[in-house]
């Protein structure tokens, strides 16, 4: 865990200086903050990742998914006795790339509810820096949240 960490913190402050950066390598990222989160969790965090190989090298706002995936351990996976799932679904299709994070946290939530930091600060860079060409949706799941964005896939 704590290779992980050291791992983490110097990702983190390597790409400080570059505003997006592969999926892939955006992905990679998560498995080590997921990697932390699963030390605390143990069998109760379950990660699953599928990400398309046109999806994989799309460039991504530096850490525009960690805030999203750290929502989903905080309010789905932490409250619950038995844990639960984190999928993170990209592919790129008609020239823009979509990623969901699905969680599965039980109940799905009630819609609408307040925006955390971490939803609202991702909404707004990716309205930021893509304008009307990017989208940001909160959907209720069967087990939990489901959100998805979308921004242009610009090779």
């Amino acid at each position: 865990m704590i290779a992980d960490l050291s791992e983490l913190l110097r990702r983190s402050l390597q790409d400080r200086d570059k505003p997006e950066i592969p999926l892939a390598q955006e992905v990679e990222f998560l498995r080590l903050y997921l990697g932390i989160q699963h030390a605390r969790f143990q069998e109760r965090l379950i990660f699953e990742c599928d990400i398309s190989e046109a999806a994989a090298s799309v460039m991504v706002p530096d850490m525009i998914l960690q805030p999203l995936v750290e929502n989903s351990v905080q309010h789905a996976i932490a409250p619950r006795r038995e844990g639960g799932r984190i999928e993170i679904r990209a592919q790129v299709r008609e020239n823009e790339l979509c990623i969901e994070v699905e969680d599965s946290g039980g109940e799905p939530p009630r819609l609408p509810f307040a925006d955390g930091l971490g939803l609202r600060n991702t909404r707004e860079r990716l309205r930021g820096r893509y304008g009307e060409a990017s989208r940001f949706e909160l959907i209720p799941a069967s087990e939990g949240l489901l959100v998805r964005l979308s921004i242009p896939a610009a090779p």
